[in-house]
């Protein structure tokens, strides 16, 4: 894009004999540049999975396969064809299920819906599973036990961020079996 402009703009400083043309160009071609980048941000930031949606086949169009796909027998890490899809929605050949159908329907409710919930982290955006930090619940490593308990059970977690200085620097995680 930015030969295509320098190029465009050497061609118009040539045959208008001067400068000021070319510069005007090039100030509009970075103009559009700019507000592009701008209008593709606001609508990814607003809408992530309709951005994905739109941009999937311009990729495809653009790359023909993964650019990180592997040098092999062209049929990419997931069995397919290479062009695509990061995942594959079928299992491999050499590769079997972890549970079985009738594995499946032995489990009961909560365990079925505790599954689901799993496999449909593929389609999470982090915001809807992060905490808020004004929300934390953390204790600092110099914390007594009784403090600990004390935010465990105000907070309702089993298990809290131990963080050292600053909530930026958490060491690890204490649970409600080491405090009692």
């Amino acid at each position: 894009m930015i030969a295509m402009a320098s190029s465009v703009l050497v061609l118009a400083n040539i045959q208008a004999g001067g400068w000021l043309p070319a510069w005007i160009f090039a100030l509009a071609v970075l103009i559009v540049l700019l507000a592009v980048d701008w209008a593709a941000s606001f609508v990814v930031l607003k809408n992530p999975s309709q951005a994905e949606a739109l941009c999937r086949p311009l990729t495809r169009l653009l790359f023909g396969s993964r650019p990180s796909a592997p040098v092999g027998n062209g049929h990419g890490t997931n069995g397919g064809d290479g062009v695509g899809d990061v995942q594959s929605e079928e299992f491999p050949d050499d590769q079997e299920p972890v549970i079985t159908e009738e594995e499946l329907v032995s489990l009961d409710h909560r365990d079925r819906e505790m599954l689901r919930s799993i496999l449909k982290l593929d389609v999470t955006t982090a915001r809807e599973i992060m905490v808020p930090r004004l929300d934390m619940v953390a204790v600092g490593i110099d914390s007594s036990l009784i403090f600990v308990a004390e935010q465990m059970v105000q907070g309702g977690h089993s298990r809290i961020p131990v963080f050292e200085e600053s909530i930026d620097h958490i060491l690890g995680i204490v649970h409600s079996r080491e405090v009692l």
